[in-house]
């Protein structure tokens, strides 16, 4: 956590994302495809590494050289389709028995791990607040992490998901999501909707952190279940995987994106 922070306060946060999509991906992908099917780790990975890359091009092109003509309009994102054709050619010539499966692993990789960190990335290039937007969520993240585990165990008595998550329960993450608002609307200074001094777009902000947070975490246990694995890997040791760690930003991030461009939506109707 505090490498995580200092790397964002110092701006190293595209190097530092860069390191944990490669890292994410790599992992995804050993759990996805078993010990074997190198070469679909290997082009799943690279291409993946360059979604990343491309997306952070589109968006904050003052990051690099040289920045593209449309850069930060929708249609820029056609220029992530080679990575899909070259799966497509690369399978076409292997003698691999599932080309269907290699391929939409690849791809759900690139959605599952590259596209948040980008949005993440991007959304923090273009925040100009006191405090990074990025540390924000992270610590709206950890709130809710740290007080739905408190909540739910001081009081908590109903299960929510049985099935996956034996453990978790209602009072624990209704918990959660009231310290995680709570949090938001402290923080409110630095989020990023132009409304951000109201009480409605803060605690918003913490309830989908809250939701998709916990959505993130159970979503990645349905994974582990059917693999069987416990941890998504032992790169942290005593904290599991890059996926472990990450399992509700991944889910999180896209969510916070989405609902600042709803806010955009609201915010204009209103001016008119």
């Amino acid at each position: 956590m505090l490498v995580m922070v200092g790397g964002i306060y110092l701006g190293f946060t595209f190097w530092l994302f860069l390191l944990i999509v490669s890292l994410g991906l790599w992992e995804f992908y050993r759990i996805m495809l078993g010990e074997g099917n190198l070469t679909a780790k290997i082009y799943g990975t690279a291409i993946g590494v360059l979604v990343y890359t491309s997306l952070a091009w589109v968006f904050t092109p003052n990051f690099f050289p040289f920045s593209l003509p449309s850069s930060g309009r929708p249609d820029s994102l056609a220029m992530l389709l080679p990575g899909f054709i070259v799966v497509l050619i690369i399978e076409l010539f292997r003698k691999h028995p599932d080309p269907i499966k290699n391929i939409s692993t690849a791809v759900f990789g690139w959605l599952y791990v590259a596209m948040p960190f980008a949005l993440g990335y991007v959304m923090e290039a273009q925040a100009d607040k006191a405090m990074p937007f990025l540390v924000v969520l992270f610590i709206l993240i950890w709130c809710n992490d740290t007080f739905a585990y408190l909540t739910g165990r001081l009081i908590g008595r109903t299960p929510l998901f049985t099935r996956i998550s034996p453990k978790k329960t209602i009072e624990g993450t209704l918990g959660g999501a009231l310290i995680s608002m709570l949090a938001a609307w402290l923080l409110k200074e630095n989020l990023l909707f132009p409304l951000s001094h109201g009480i409605v777009f803060p605690l918003l902000t913490g309830l989908t952190v809250a939701i998709m947070g916990v959505l993130g975490d159970l979503v990645e246990s349905k994974f582990k279940r059917q693999l069987q694995i416990k941890d998504s890997g032992n790169i942290l040791p005593g904290h599991g995987g890059i996926l472990d760690r990450f399992d509700s930003f991944i889910l999180v991030v896209p969510s916070i994106y989405m609902l600042l461009q709803l806010a955009d939506l609201f915010i204009i109707k209103c001016a008119k």
